[in-house]
């Protein structure tokens, strides 16, 4: 029979900031009694929060892709860019959706002679 006794290792704290702690770790023995076993239990709302993270994880990834459009349709508008330009015409198709909405809240003015126009 193996028995579990347990060997603590304390940590201090220090000069920096950090923390104290207790670890239990089981050290084992020659005689083991039933009621030295251990055992864990999950909690009840850690199957929930792994779906959570799941379901977040593509949100994000679509949230930054989306702000990444935007980014650089914002940043060629500014910098005047060729809209002839293969890249910067692909930007402004694939932002074009996600910007409509925000289209007519500025009017159209002209400065000196050119148009400072919402795309």
């Amino acid at each position: 029979m193996i028995t579990i006794d347990r060997h603590t290792d304390e940590f201090k704290r220090t000069d920096r900031g950090g923390s104290v702690a207790t670890a239990e770790r089981p050290q084992p023995s020659v005689h083991a009694r039933e009621e030295d076993v251990v055992t864990t239990h999950r909690g009840r709302g850690s199957l929930a929060r792994g779906m959570i993270r799941m379901l977040a994880l593509p949100v994000a990834y679509a949230q930054a892709l989306v702000q990444t459009i935007l980014g650089f349709r914002l940043a060629f508008l500014l910098a005047g860019a060729n809209p002839s330009n293969d890249f910067v015409d692909f930007v402004y198709e694939a932002g074009e959706p996600l910007a409509e909405p925000f289209q007519g809240i500025i009017a159209n003015e002209t400065v000196d002679g050119g148009l400072f126009a919402n795309k």
